[in-house]
């Protein structure tokens, strides 16, 4: 890509601007409309300057790769990038111009679900689509799944059947068949015990004719028998239904519902409906699942029950209980706030040396931020621009401390891993088990009051690894 100018396109624009939701704060994107300079009135700018839906510039203008991350699941058209302001990580994924990518484009910006891959801006250059995409690092819902030394929980199960029947049927109601799902579509968002899951497979479903190995085994009967006789025909919402069925299975009983000795036998056996007997359970929710799956997995698409009979059937409305979620004292948050503080400045590189003059500024207002930025970031924004990029980071608060303005720089969610809290939890309790108010007091004098109030709440005024991890990924969490 480097080798083509940056230029404007001629592409029409897709309005993605009426769908978004101007609450949400989590969004980083910088990228505004062209416009000159203006004085330095921050209400004027946000009035004025609005997103445009595609971006006819090279993403890497804005964007830097960098290196892999923990547990990121890429394929061939995708890479990890940082925003070179905001330091946040995203996805970008690289899709070529063409007729399939332009209705995928105009379907996606259309779409907003919670358990849907969430896209930040589309680029457009040298006749190829960038669309930068919010990341997952949990890993894959199958890489998860394999990992398990035992059967999951009936309450894990609801967790994720629900999440995977409530985004299936989201995409139904938009009269959008998926047609390729398998336990790769679906990716954790982070590393912490709320499993929260992301459909992430939509354009390179939506685009691709090809079926892998791995997705045929996904594939209902009547796909199958398709590409054994190298057919291609539509996916429909019965073939979707049939994929969710054998999603059941792997998740449910860890089992394979067809098998065979070889690759040929097994889609045959798809073909035919030479099925595997499922492990049975004496519990009344595996026995509902077992009804379920006869209905979702019927040979002829006609038979089968849709995504909504799914959700209204016996089995999932007995999931409807309430489970009470820990909720974190908020005395604690100031605590959360400094210890995440702290693995930033231990995971700190030079990027933001810049700021390093605002350090000892007990206030740190717009307008001090908006001349940095401007003058660090002069070759990519201009005033109007960094202005807004200001208003964005301080969001509504009239001004910040400069270690509110670190954690405003950082990626949590890269940040907040199993592997960095270990080595953090390790470096802040000076190698011993635990972290007492004295590891982090000499640090934040300034704090003393709100650090002794948290660490009255805790269990023996000490934090344990197991503490720790809590604290950091409820705080994560608590950014979404």
């Amino acid at each position: 890509m480097g080798a083509c100018s940056i230029k404007k396109g001629t592409l029409k624009s897709i309005n993605l601007q009426n769908n978004l939701s101007s609450e949400e704060l989590a969004s980083p994107t910088l990228i505004f409309s062209k416009r000159n300079d203006h004085t330095l009135d921050f209400n004027y700018v946000d009035e004025v300057i609005q997103q445009f839906n595609v971006i006819n510039e090279s993403y890497l203008k804005y964007y830097n790769h960098i290196s892999n991350l923990d547990k990121v699941n890429q394929n061939s058209n995708s890479i990890i990038v940082q925003h070179i302001l905001t330091r946040q990580i995203f996805i970008a994924e690289i899709l070529d111009n063409n007729e399939k990518t332009n209705n995928c484009i105009s379907l996606f910006s259309n779409l907003f679900h919670q358990n849907l891959q969430d896209s930040i801006e589309i680029y457009y250059n040298c006749q190829q689509y960038t669309i930068i995409l919010n990341y997952c690092n949990g890993g894959s819902l199958q890489s998860f799944l394999q990992n398990q030394s035992k059967q999951i929980s009936i309450y894990l199960v609801q967790k994720l059947l629900g999440q995977i029947f409530n985004v299936i049927h989201y995409l139904h109601s938009k009269s959008i068949v998926h047609g390729n799902l398998t336990l790769k579509s679906f990716e954790i968002v982070d590393q912490s015990q709320t499993i929260q899951l992301k459909l992430v497979d939509f354009f390179q479903t939506i685009i691709s004719d090809k079926k892998s190995s791995q997705k045929l085994k996904y594939s209902s009967p009547q796909l199958v028998k398709a590409h054994l006789e190298n057919q291609l025909i539509e996916p429909t919402f019965q073939d979707d239904v049939w994929s969710l069925g054998i999603i059941v299975v792997r998740i449910v009983f860890n089992n394979h519902f067809f098998t065979g000795n070889s690759f040929k036998d097994f889609l045959e056996n798809i073909v035919q409906g030479k099925r595997n007997k499922l492990t049975f359970v004496q519990d009344k929710y595996y026995h509902e699942i077992q009804i379920l799956l006869n209905q979702m997995l019927q040979i002829d698409p006609q038979k089968r029950i849709n995504i909504d009979q799914i959700l209204e059937s016996f089995l999932i409305k007995s999931f409807n209980k309430i489970y009470k979620q820990r909720v974190m004292s908020p005395l604690l948050q100031p605590l959360q706030q400094i210890l995440f503080y702290m693995m930033a400045e231990m995971y700190a590189d030079h990027s933001l040396g810049y700021l390093l003059q605002l350090k000892n500024v007990k206030k740190i207002t717009r307008f001090q931020l908006a001349i940095l930025i401007k003058k660090k970031f002069k070759h990519i924004y201009n005033q109007s621009q960094s202005l807004f990029a200001v208003n964005k980071i301080f969001q509504e608060q009239s001004d910040l401390q400069y270690l509110e303005l670190i954690i405003r720089f950082t990626d949590k969610k890269s940040l907040i891993t199993k592997k960095n809290l270990l080595k953090a939890f390790y470096n802040f309790s000076n190698q011993q088990h635990f972290i007492t108010i004295n590891d982090v007091l000499p640090f934040f004098q300034e704090k003393e009051i709100q650090l002794r109030q948290a660490f009255l709440k805790l269990s023996q005024e000490k934090i344990d690894f197991p503490l720790f991890s809590l604290l950091m990924f409820d705080y994560l969490q608590s950014s979404y």
